[in-house]
């Protein structure tokens, strides 16, 4: 009834990780690869060959995230009835599938849902130096229901949904990732990121991770540019409300930038900032006196 999916490139490091998670609950593995140098490939095949599970190949190249991904969802999607099927679980490499249910209740859980829903958010639990956090995401979706990444995001992808075709397995499994191992992002990859965010559609959600990346470089002035950019664009955050940065979250951005790149001269934007921050979020003015602070020199 489940099936992983799987899209990798050089990753023979982490993916033992992931397969090993799931042979418990998951038969049939669909890996797509797009441009292995390593030995990722290799790895996979012995790992599978190992836990009695099958592997369902596609290669192709790169285009971007949600591209790519959707490219993914149309493979599995092409054998997916042919091997009895029903649900995707869309995994990275490095993800550890943790679940609370035996596979057989589990699959009654499934079982249980209306027609309706497609989609299914679940708990990402993320290591990192600073401790454990815990996301959510839509990671498990219905096949042949048209689940598709809305493609004017090209990275940090997101699905074009509805709220009615949500389901929630939160409290049923957790991806987890020690992202000190296999989820720290390089200089290099940070500035892919950021030449697909200039091509993309400059929206709210776009301009924020495009800033964020830069912010990820040490680029304040570019980062403060697109931070800006992201907040004022109202109609992009009507059009699209489900996925909109919200205004607290950027403002507080906008003002480390301000800070890093010793830009408090400025004293009426500075304190604009600060005051629409507040207005947002009354519960942490204490937090507000370090941006405060260049006023009482």
């Amino acid at each position: 009834m489940i099936g992983a999916l799987i899209m990798v490139k050089n990753e023979e490091e982490s993916i033992h990780v992931t397969l090993n998670s799931i042979k418990d609950h998951i038969k049939h593995v669909i890996v797509v690869d797009t441009g292995s140098t390593d030995q990722t490939v290799n790895v996979i095949k012995n790992i599978l060959k190992k836990n009695k599970q099958v592997l369902h190949l596609h290669k192709t190249l790169f285009t971007n995230f949600a591209v790519t991904r959707n490219e993914c969802i149309d493979f599995a999607e092409s054998i997916a009835s042919n091997i009895g099927i029903k649900y995707l679980l869309l995994l990275d490499s490095g993800d550890e599938f943790v679940c609370k249910l035996r596979k057989l209740d589990l699959y009654q859980l499934l079982n249980k849902l209306t027609s309706n829903k497609w989609f299914g958010v679940v708990t990402k639990s993320w290591k990192a130096v600073n401790g454990i956090t815990d996301h959510y995401d839509i990671r498990f979706i219905k096949c042949y229901k048209n689940c598709r990444y809305d493609i004017q995001y090209p990275v940090h992808e997101s699905f074009a949904i509805t709220y009615d075709n949500l389901f929630r397995l939160e409290n049923t499994f957790t991806l987890y990732q020690d992202r000190t191992k296999y989820g720290e992002k390089s200089k290099a990859r940070f500035m892919k990121d950021i030449e697909m965010l200039l091509q993309a559609p400059k929206n709210n959600r776009n301009c924020y991770y495009l800033a964020k990346s830069y912010l990820d470089v040490l680029d304040y002035e570019n980062a403060y540019k697109y931070f800006v950019e992201a907040l004022e664009n109202m109609e992009s955050k009507r059009e699209n409300i489900m996925y909109a940065i919200d205004d607290y979250t950027i403002i507080m951005c906008i003002l480390n930038c301000i800070v890093h790149l010793d830009n408090t001269d400025n004293h009426e934007i500075t304190l604009n900032y600060i005051y629409r921050a507040i207005n947002l979020n009354k519960e942490i003015i204490d937090a507000y006196l370090f941006f405060f602070t260049p006023f009482l020199i």
